[in-house]
């Protein structure tokens, strides 16, 4: 009699497990399919008439993607983690400042890793420092240094 009994518990357990272990599994993938989903592509001109449109729309962890052209125009990333990236390089992709300031400012918090890529920077010069020789001109995106 003690044996139908353990087979029981035994048998209770191994459904108990399954159940577990099943339901651990399939919570998982559900989570990273709502990350993932949550991510958005904003594209200028297309969505949004300006580079900074997109970014105030923008959400960390979504891309705008801005197509080959001349922007004239400074952005701000916001304190958002997103990637601003062009589609064609940056040949072709030009965020122009107008002389007015600094084209770019992108301030990251910890562990934020916000992405400027494939854009000509010019006509910008840096606000913290004076305007002497050096410090206007144009940059790739990417590129560290004096101006070319």
């Amino acid at each position: 009699m003690k044996l139908p009994v353990v087979r029981g518990i035994r048998l209770l357990g191994i459904r108990l497990l399954v159940a577990v272990v099943t339901s651990t599994v399939l919570f998982i993938p559900l989570g990273a399919q709502e990350e993932a989903a949550a991510a958005t592509v904003l594209r200028v001109p297309q969505d949004h008439p300006t580079i900074q449109a997109a970014i105030d729309a923008a959400v960390s962890g979504d891309t705008v993607l801005v197509s080959p052209g001349t922007y004239v125009e400074r952005i701000d990333y916001r304190d958002k983690e997103i990637t601003v990236e062009s589609t064609d390089g940056p040949a072709t992709t030009i965020i122009d400042g107008n002389q007015t300031a600094g084209v770019v400012r992108m301030v990251a918090g910890a562990g934020q890793t916000p992405v400027l890529r494939g854009f000509t920077i010019r006509n910008g010069f840096d606000t913290a420092q004076s305007m002497e020789a050096g410090s206007r001109g144009s940059y790739p995106s990417g590129h560290r240094g004096r101006p070319s």
